[in-house]
């Protein structure tokens, strides 16, 4: 990716994202990282807006399982981005 973004192309680690369909989950995972939402408050509200969990808050199947572990881990990114942030502005 260093070298794509060296060449000037616009890459984001979303764009390594597969497959895309889930792209809009995960966005709105990272929307609520930035909105400061906990990963809990994330997953249970989105977790069942999107389908990828039941009431009880476990996940409905492999590919869900799958989607929880990107977005997880893009929610962890958008965490420590917007620390970083508020760190370098204040």
């Amino acid at each position: 990716m260093q070298q794509l973004k060296l060449r000037g192309a616009p890459t984001t680690a979303l764009d390594f994202l597969r497959p895309y369909s889930s792209s809009p989950m995960i966005t709105d995972f990272i929307d609520a990282a930035e909105s400061g939402a906990s990963w809990g408050e994330a997953m249970d509200f989105l977790g069942l807006l999107h389908g990828l969990i039941d009431r009880s808050g476990t996940p409905i199947n492999p590919r869900a399982v799958r989607i929880l572990k990107q977005a997880k881990k893009f929610f962890g990114l958008a965490v420590r981005g917007k620390h970083r942030h508020r760190d370098s502005s204040g």
